[in-house]
């Protein structure tokens, strides 16, 4: 399989990727270890001078479709046989954004997506966006960010603001560091869902922000945090 990377997020001590084929299909590459399904950061580090993995770079592994899955709407997933993964090209930004180009998905998909009724992975294009940092007491900072869309709304249908956590690695790094100018006007944007693995005290899979690519880019490559 070649996977075009869409997705770089943090997932407790490890790390989670997704992409998309060349015919737009999306593909989670999961783990085949026995105890996670996440990648460790030595997995998703490469040689020849790349380092760590990001958003446009181009994998190829051999994979196989869980027996069974998981979580039911994480229909994406592919386990990786024997966990080796080849990194067989980095895009630029503008290589990227062409890629992307007509592969945003319906009004339909996104609302499969967000309230999880059998896919967990959609990619959108969106007008603008807004961000915001939000902190309650000793707990870590949180980076939220809220769309507009002339097509269609884009509002997440699990929070009272409509807002999305922002788990990308390079953004949320961004946004908390206050990095980001809001004053930015971008060409294109496009917004990357994917669902968290259902929480243990009410089971929902909240929809966050897992890939952000606009043009022009602002932050070209991504951070191991």
């Amino acid at each position: 399989m070649k996977v075009y990377i869409l997705a770089v997020t943090s997932a407790y001590n490890d790390y989670c990727i997704a992409g998309m084929d060349e015919e737009g299909n999306w593909i989670r590459p999961i783990s085949s270890s026995p105890n996670t399904r996440f990648w460790k950061k030595c997995e998703l580090t490469f040689d020849k001078g790349f380092g760590f993995i990001r958003a446009g770079d181009v994998i190829e592994f051999r994979g196989d479709v869980p027996p069974q899955y998981q979580h039911p709407n994480h229909v994406e997933d592919i386990i990786v046989q024997e966990n080796q993964l080849t990194l067989v090209d980095r895009l630029n930004n503008l290589q990227l954004i062409n890629f992307l180009e007509n592969k945003d998905e319906t009004e339909q998909a996104f609302n499969k997506t967000v309230n999880a009724k059998g896919r967990s992975l959609c990619l959108i294009k969106v007008d603008s966006f807004q961000y915001a940092i939000t902190q309650f007491e000793d707990k870590p900072a949180k980076p939220k960010m809220t769309f507009t869309n002339s097509k269609f709304n884009v509002d997440n249908p699990q929070t009272y603001n409509g807002d999305y956590i922002v788990k990308d690695l390079v953004w949320s790094d961004a946004v908390l560091k206050n990095l980001v100018d809001k004053k930015q006007a971008y060409n294109d944007i496009y917004l990357t869902i994917g669902l968290a693995t259902p929480t243990p005290y009410n089971g929902i899979e909240y929809p966050q922000v897992i890939g952000l690519h606009t043009s022009p880019v602002i932050i070209p490559t991504n951070k191991v945090v």
